[in-house]
């Protein structure tokens, strides 16, 4: 019979604690998408944003010491939002290398990668079965995709016709 005018008094005190927990930025926590538009966010086809250096730091934080990154909130083409799931993927293996590629798939350069300065990070679109990400950040910009909804999209900080961040529809995933 005591037991039920501590029961409140518990509640609270586990709802304190968690609203705590939540607001610190602890690795493996959610992370708001790392860019907003800088141009009209209903287009369907490209949006031209901006990074938040702020949250790219967030999310190599996450990567490093939780392997983790839960991104919420990330903006697309269309004012479409999604949540992705990613999981750090090593890029850290002795002599991995940057090659730029020209065309007809012939190197132009390469470079062996400090295994500090890329994150790389793959998984899933939250709420779609079928989708996928993945993000690649550091010192020399952010390339990647995201497919939801069967339609692909590529990321990259450009420069793409002198706009700094471009995420446009590059294709219908063929499922």
């Amino acid at each position: 019979m005591n037991r039920l005018p501590l029961a409140p008094a518990a509640l609270a005190t586990l709802a304190v604690l968690a609203t705590t927990t939540v607001a610190e930025d602890i690795p493996g926590n959610w992370i708001p998408g790392p860019w907003h538009a800088t141009s009209d966010a209903t287009s369907t086809e490209r949006l031209t944003l901006e990074l938040d250096e702020s949250l790219l730091a967030r999310m190599s934080t996450s990567a490093r010491t939780a392997s983790r990154v839960l991104l919420g909130d990330v903006l697309l083409p269309g004012g479409v939002r999604v949540d992705l799931d990613l999981e750090a993927i090593p890029t850290n293996a002795p002599g991995t290398e940057v090659v730029v590629m020209g065309k007809g798939g012939r190197p132009i350069s390469r470079r062996t990668v400090v295994d500090t300065e890329t994150i790389a990070l793959g998984g899933r679109v939250l709420d779609d079965p079928d989708g996928e990400a993945f993000l690649a950040f550091g010192a020399v910009g952010i390339e990647g995709w995201i497919r939801y909804q069967g339609i692909a999209f590529g990321i990259s900080d450009g420069p793409r016709n002198g706009e700094p961040m471009i995420v446009r529809q590059i294709g219908r995933a063929h499922v």
